[in-house]
């Protein structure tokens, strides 16, 4: 493969665990309606789908096509850990586990992104987001456990790191790393 197509391969990696987590954090979000912890999901899902926009831009940049959902094994996965909710009905603690390991995948993910060979400014979109991921991963499993996560709705829009879109790149520039 060229450069530019492990590119891409890397960043669709991320884009199908963005995804998987997206998924998982859609049916948290239905699971806890109006309860105040839901809000919070709503944040981190806000953050999640803004990194997959921004990821899918980069694809693009790099002359190829984004991934459109979770991978398969994600999807089934996913739904399996719901399977009990169908039989004994939500559970604050399973949701939360569900989405927490969720996001678990997708840290590990971004984690193994880090060590590959990426242009400068994606190498540095992507240590952002393995930090961002890394947060809302324990206040996940803190939520999960009882623990109390400052809500999103105070924190102010300076406080929140929004990952810059990525310049789509030149061709010459794709090939000069070649």
């Amino acid at each position: 493969m060229t450069h530019a197509a492990n590119v891409r391969y890397e960043l669709n990696r991320l884009i199908s665990a963005c995804s998987g987590e997206l998924h998982a954090l859609d049916a948290a979000i239905r699971v806890f309606g109006s309860d105040p912890r839901a809000e919070q999901l709503k944040y981190y899902h806000r953050r999640r789908a803004s990194a997959r926009t921004d990821l899918c831009a980069a694809v693009i940049g790099h002359g190829g096509a984004p991934k459109r959902s979770a991978s398969l094994g994600s999807r089934l996965a996913g739904a399996l850990r719901l399977i009990p909710n169908f039989a004994a009905g939500p559970n604050d603690g399973d949701t939360l586990s569900v989405v927490a390991r969720a996001s678990d995948t997708t840290e590990l993910a971004y984690w193994k992104a880090s060590s590959k060979s990426l242009p400068d400014h994606l190498r540095a979109f992507v240590a952002r987001q393995y930090e961002e991921v890394q947060q809302d991963s324990r206040d996940l499993w803190r939520m999960r456990w009882g623990g109390s996560v400052t809500p999103a709705t105070s924190e102010s829009p300076a406080s929140t790191r929004r990952a810059q879109p990525v310049p789509p790149l030149s061709g010459d520039w794709m090939l000069a790393g070649t």
